[in-house]
Protein backbone atom coordinates (compact mmCIF):
# COMPACT_ATOMS: atom_id res chain seq x y z
CA UNK A 1 0.00 0.00 0.00
CA UNK A 2 1.68 3.24 -1.10
CA UNK A 3 1.58 6.24 1.21
CA UNK A 4 2.74 9.82 0.82
CA UNK A 5 3.42 11.89 3.94
CA UNK A 6 3.14 15.66 3.69
CA UNK A 7 3.35 18.38 6.29
CA UNK A 8 -0.14 19.38 7.41
CA UNK A 9 0.45 23.09 6.75
CA UNK A 10 -1.40 25.66 4.61
CA UNK A 11 1.11 25.37 1.75
CA UNK A 12 0.12 21.73 1.16
CA UNK A 13 -3.63 22.25 1.75
CA UNK A 14 -4.44 22.34 -2.01
CA UNK A 15 -2.67 19.00 -2.53
CA UNK A 16 -4.56 17.45 0.38
CA UNK A 17 -7.92 18.79 -0.86
CA UNK A 18 -7.28 17.27 -4.28
CA UNK A 19 -6.02 13.96 -2.86
CA UNK A 20 -9.02 13.72 -0.52
CA UNK A 21 -11.25 13.17 -3.57
CA UNK A 22 -9.66 9.80 -4.38
CA UNK A 23 -7.54 8.62 -1.44
CA UNK A 24 -7.64 8.07 2.30
CA UNK A 25 -6.00 10.79 4.36
CA UNK A 26 -5.02 10.38 8.00
CA UNK A 27 -3.67 13.33 9.97
CA UNK A 28 -1.36 12.90 12.96
CA UNK A 29 1.57 14.68 14.60
CA UNK A 30 1.66 17.55 12.10
CA UNK A 31 1.62 15.31 9.02
CA UNK A 32 -1.03 14.02 6.65
CA UNK A 33 -0.65 10.54 5.20
CA UNK A 34 -2.23 9.96 1.79
CA UNK A 35 -2.85 6.24 1.28
CA UNK A 36 -4.10 4.12 -1.62
CA UNK A 37 -4.54 0.43 -2.35
CA UNK A 38 -2.65 0.41 -5.67
CA UNK A 39 -1.00 3.72 -6.47
CA UNK A 40 -1.17 7.42 -5.69
CA UNK A 41 -1.31 9.79 -8.64
CA UNK A 42 -1.16 13.52 -8.03
CA UNK A 43 -1.53 15.89 -10.97
CA UNK A 44 0.20 19.20 -10.38
CA UNK A 45 -2.42 21.33 -12.18
CA UNK A 46 -5.25 19.76 -10.20
CA UNK A 47 -3.36 20.19 -6.94
CA UNK A 48 -2.69 23.87 -7.59
CA UNK A 49 0.84 23.82 -6.17
CA UNK A 50 3.58 26.22 -7.21
CA UNK A 51 7.07 25.06 -8.15
CA UNK A 52 8.74 25.16 -4.74
CA UNK A 53 5.94 23.36 -2.92
CA UNK A 54 5.47 20.83 -5.74
CA UNK A 55 9.12 19.82 -5.72
CA UNK A 56 9.02 19.66 -1.92
CA UNK A 57 6.09 17.24 -1.92
CA UNK A 58 8.32 14.25 -1.15
CA UNK A 59 10.17 15.83 1.78
CA UNK A 60 7.76 14.30 4.32
CA UNK A 61 8.60 10.81 3.07
CA UNK A 62 6.70 8.04 1.33
CA UNK A 63 6.17 4.29 1.33
CA UNK A 64 6.27 2.44 -1.98
CA UNK A 65 8.31 3.41 -4.99
CA UNK A 66 8.34 6.50 -7.14
CA UNK A 67 7.06 5.41 -10.53
CA UNK A 68 6.99 8.95 -11.94
CA UNK A 69 7.90 12.41 -10.72
CA UNK A 70 7.87 15.17 -13.30
CA UNK A 71 6.87 18.81 -13.46
CA UNK A 72 3.28 17.64 -14.03
CA UNK A 73 2.70 14.36 -12.19
CA UNK A 74 3.71 12.41 -9.12
CA UNK A 75 2.96 8.68 -9.12
CA UNK A 76 3.82 6.42 -6.20
CA UNK A 77 3.23 2.71 -6.70
CA UNK A 78 3.22 -0.12 -4.20
CA UNK A 79 6.59 -1.61 -3.30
Amino acid sequence: MPRLFVLDVPEFAPLLRDADKAYRIVRAHGYAAIAANDEIVIERNASGLGDAVWYGALTGGYEGRIAEFSADRLRIAGA
